[in-house]
């Protein structure tokens, strides 16, 4: 897996779609590349010109939870209209067969005091005395620790080191604010350096201007390194959703 730990876009990144499918399209795509390259992390900041993070997060939270759990934790909603065009990110916890096994780990949701699962079933839940349960509305990943046909138990998965489940959304009210608890941090320029392994750290946040300004446009000093993962670019401008995936590449290549 690579040593990124975070993405952090731009609120603003469908500015320049006034089509909603062709918006959320792009929405997905910034998922896509999240799960393909194995970010945990992806943070929307507000762009005061163009303030569309709520739709954005609600659209990314949407395609990182499961296929079998969406209709439980989404009600309808315009911000959704158009979610049947985002790419699947086909994770292996999103593609399971309609029924489970001990042993089996699937993502699941609170429903009251039971798990829903996606099954015909509820599940109960087994937690140790010492964990705290799982926030209701809120995905998470579980064990099947016995599968009887009268009754289905779960207990919260402990993930294994460098296993990836899918991403977790959060918003910021803006791009310093976004910044404010991240360790180690490194923005994307046509105006920044070659990319080299001096600049990759573990749980890195990497950051993306909006579509109209550029991080040194926006900050008069960059509290961070700058790179140019496009070095030799032949447009104007590049999208985020292209960045983010020229930059994981060649970050992935670098490495």
């Amino acid at each position: 897996m690579l040593p990124i730990d975070t993405l952090i876009v731009p609120g603003s990144l469908t500015m320049e779609s006034p089509n909603p499918k062709v918006a959320t399209y792009k929405i997905g795509l910034i998922g896509r590349a999240a799960a393909i390259y194995g970010i945990p992390n992806i943070i929307v900041y507000e762009d005061p010109q163009h303030q569309q993070g709520r739709q954005i997060a609600r659209v990314l939270e949407y395609q990182a939870t499961a296929p079998y759990l969406r209709k439980h934790l989404f009600p309808l909603s315009d911000d959704l209209a158009h979610v049947g065009v985002l790419p699947p990110l086909n994770l292996p916890l999103h593609k399971l067969p309609p029924w489970v096994d001990t042993g089996q780990t699937r993502f699941g949701a609170m429903a009251g005091q039971r798990v829903e699962i996606g099954l015909d079933s509820k599940a109960d839940l087994d937690v140790p005395p010492d964990q705290e349960p799982p926030k209701p509305g809120e995905q998470f990943a579980v064990d099947i620790k016995a599968a009887r046909a009268d009754r289905i138990v779960v207990t919260p998965h402990t993930p294994q080191p460098d296993e990836y489940l899918t991403y977790d959304v959060q918003r910021a009210p803006s791009l310093e604010t976004a910044l404010r608890d991240q360790d180690t941090v490194l923005g994307t320029s046509r105006h920044g350096d070659p990319l080299t392994k001096e600049h990759l750290h573990d749980n890195l946040a990497l950051v993306f201007g909006t579509p109209k300004e550029g991080i040194t446009e926006m900050m008069d000093e960059p509290p961070f390194p700058l790179v140019n993962t496009i070095p030799d670019q032949h447009t104007e401008s590049v999208r985020v959703e292209e960045a983010i995936f020229a930059t994981l590449g060649n970050i992935q290549g670098v490495l």
